[in-house]
């Protein structure tokens, strides 16, 4: 079954940073998420045909994946 998959990645702001967004890259905090997702949510991550991914600063560290069917 082909599903879409939403995925936030919230980090709280380290005391001393001049960055505007968290450091680690987006594309390998979806991989690494999408893998361990793999036969939890879903069969395997083949399934994935559209993804939407955003990271940002927050009060606390959270991941959120929301799924939902193609």
């Amino acid at each position: 079954m082909p599903l879409h998959a939403e995925f936030r990645f919230i980090f709280k702001r380290p005391k001393k940073t001049k960055l505007s967004h968290p450091h680690p890259d987006l594309d390998n905090l979806v991989k690494a998420v999408a893998d361990a997702a793999n036969e939890i949510c879903y069969r395997d991550d083949t399934q994935l045909v559209q993804l939407t991914a955003s990271k940002a600063w927050g009060d606390e560290d959270q991941i959120v994946m929301i799924l939902w069917s193609a």
